[in-house]
């Protein structure tokens, strides 16, 4: 599996820049099936061959390699006046990550 941030433009990122996050890999879809226009819009394919799935996702990377969740790109959260990723933090799912709603709601400062 591979993964990088790329610009709108289509260059890499540079290291703290958000961009949308690309996923390469044999776990990676072909495409979208009876669906060409989509999946000439969400894969991409280099010189080199590999095929990109355009995620959608905004992220950036440090230094040290580590991805950081931004925002959606083109779906956002249909919460008035909320962030997605804050939305994400209400989600029943998200506790399974060691913490429960009343933490969660205890460390959300907007």
């Amino acid at each position: 599996m591979g993964a990088r941030i790329v610009r709108e433009d289509g260059t890499e990122a540079a290291d703290g820049e958000t961009g949308e996050l690309w996923l390469t890999g044999g776990n990676i879809a072909l495409g979208y099936w009876g669906n060409p226009e989509a999946t000439a819009e969400t894969f991409f394919e280099d010189e080199q061959g590999r095929r990109w799935l355009k995620t959608g996702d905004c992220f950036k990377v440090d230094k040290a390699g580590f991805f950081f969740f931004e925002d959606r790109m083109k779906v956002r959260c249909a919460l008035p006046a909320i962030p997605c990723s804050t939305a994400l933090l209400y989600h029943s799912h998200t506790r399974g990550l060691g913490y429960s709603k009343s933490e969660w709601d205890a460390s959300l400062t907007c």
